[in-house]
């Protein structure tokens, strides 16, 4: 889209609203007018997503724009509603005795909103903007009531509740818009959240807000990461390590790279995040590399066991700057990694080799230490899966106990954050043997759960689609279906998995 196209977009979308002087008919209160010779961005919000299909651009191609858009010198305040705002005691005389509980939650958002319309206090408005965002999706809101949290005298019709929706979103983004003029971070963050269509609050449908944008959610992340914000620095950093809204005309690849070790290194050091310090210790535990080779970090084992120790709090962060930052969180992602590297699994030989010279040995006892916390204190899948397994096959010093690995099986298969399907195929050959004494064999469920299994992992877990290649095949707690079961084998055959390469053979 041309510059022509997107001023003209913004300006229509300026101009759904009155002027700064003029009381809004729907919203709580009125916000100033963006100054025209001041845009915080050229065009900054699409009004539907649908109405601009060019808004989205892809990772590869998406532009960045270096030189960011001028920030006003001095920003107006709010102009004083004509109407003017009831006392708090007229406020609070309001009868919400028939509200729904979502709705007397939105109303207690709002009546401080609209209380701190003259003062504009940042907080309160970014809150009122995250409220809003979410309200506008919540259908049981929509149908009842209003943008200034009244009962609706009846239930809307659906075009009804799509112009309550769109009022809703208009002045979010609006208030939005001023407190990113304001150089609010947090604003900011949530703007490009907004552009990335990965909100961090819960929103179904992010494009319906605005087009993907990635350029657009890299300039909102650096921005909030060089006014302090902790999350926008790591998420600047995951956007130049992996190229979300990098221009490689303008900056090439090592430079990217360097660049996501720089915000990763300022959210770990200055604002004491556990996900920062996690990615340098990967970085450090991989090496970091461009496509063509060039290693902008090489490897080094003991700055990543270092980092990884940071990230469970087990070595301080350094002052930085005559500050002492404290770890606001502990990274079970790094837990993992340390039961690894203390167990010595998983690891590369060259990783093993150099954890030896510098007299880090094996340390069974220490690595299920860790993989137990993270289980048990974090809840992590991945943990539990990997005790599932060490305790069904003897691993790690441990005994075999059928009973346990198929509860850390099972807990890590129905783990409410993100179930893990490596543990569903392992619990479903625990239905399909049976455990004595433990588990009875059943092949509906050893079915049911690698089915599970590969439906999670969009057939692309070889394991999974082996399994239910066979099931399929032989009929095990389904109908035999050789076609079927043809396509999962090939599947897991695209992937290099031995067995379904000589299944196909044998088909």
């Amino acid at each position: 889209m041309d510059n022509n196209r997107q001023r003209n977009a913004y300006e229509n979308y300026i101009n759904m609203y009155p002027p700064g002087h003029e009381p809004s008919k729907n919203a709580p209160y009125p916000v100033d007018d963006i100054p025209q010779n001041h845009s915080v961005d050229t065009n900054p919000f699409q009004r539907y997503a649908h109405e601009s299909k060019q808004g989205s651009l892809s990772s590869a191609s998406t532009p960045v724009t270096r030189q960011s858009p001028p920030v006003p010198q001095v920003v107006q305040r709010p102009s004083t509603p004509q109407q003017e705002t009831p006392p708090a005691s007229a406020q609070s005389q309001r009868d919400l005795s028939d509200y729904s509980a979502e709705a007397v939650e939105f109303y207690e958002v709002y009546d401080r909103t609209v209380k701190d319309a003259n003062r504009f206090t940042k907080d309160i408005q970014l809150k009122w903007c995250e409220t809003l965002l979410q309200y506008a999706f919540k259908p049981t809101f929509l149908i009842r009531y209003n943008i200034n949290a009244e009962r609706l005298k009846r239930d809307l019709t659906e075009a009804e509740m799509q112009q309550n929706k769109r009022t809703i979103l208009e002045h979010a983004l609006r208030v939005l818009t001023k407190l990113t003029q304001l150089n609010h971070p947090s604003a900011m963050y949530l703007l490009g959240t907004l552009y990335s269509h990965h909100p961090y609050i819960n929103i179904p449908k992010p494009m319906e807000i605005v087009s993907k944008n990635d350029a657009k959610a890299l300039d909102y992340y650096r921005r909030a990461a060089d006014l302090g914000h902790k999350d926008a620095m790591y998420r600047t950093g995951v956007c130049y390590e992996y190229g979300r809204g990098v221009n490689y005309s303008v900056l090439s690849e090592y430079d990217a790279l360097k660049t996501a070790q720089k915000y990763y290194e300022m959210g770990a050091l200055t604002n004491g995040d556990s996900a920062s310090m996690y990615k340098l210790g990967m970085f450090y535990l991989k090496g970091l590399k461009t496509r063509s080779g060039e290693f902008t970090i090489k490897r080094d084992s003991m700055q990543a066991l270092y980092w990884f120790r940071m990230a469970v709090k087990e070595i301080e962060i350094p002052q930085h700057d005559d500050a002492h930052v404290t770890l606001e969180s502990v990274s079970p992602q790094a837990m993992l990694e340390l039961g690894k590297i203390y167990g010595f699994e998983e690891i590369d030989e060259s990783v093993r080799q150099e954890l030896l010279r510098n007299g880090i040995t094996q340390n069974k006892q220490t690595s299920i230490k860790y993989y137990y916390r993270c289980a048990h204190d974090f809840d992590y899948p991945q943990a539990q899966f990997k005790l599932g397994h060490f305790y069904e096959f003897g691993e790690m010093g441990l005994p075999v106990i059928p009973k346990k690995s198929i509860a850390w099986y099972a807990k890590s298969s129905m783990n409410k954050s993100k179930p893990n399907p490596l543990a569903m195929v392992a619990l479903s050959g625990w239905y399909l043997t049976g455990a004595e004494g433990v588990l009875k064999p059943n092949d509906k469920e050893a079915y049911k759960w690698v089915s599970r299994a590969s439906k999670l992992s969009d057939g692309k877990l070889p394991r999974a689609e082996y399994a239910l290649g066979f099931y399929l095949e032989k009929g095990l707690g389904c109908e035999a279906n050789l076609q079927e079961s043809r396509i999962h084998y090939e599947a897991a055959a695209r992937n290099g998995h031995p067995k379904a390469i000589e299944a196909l053979r044998r088909m």
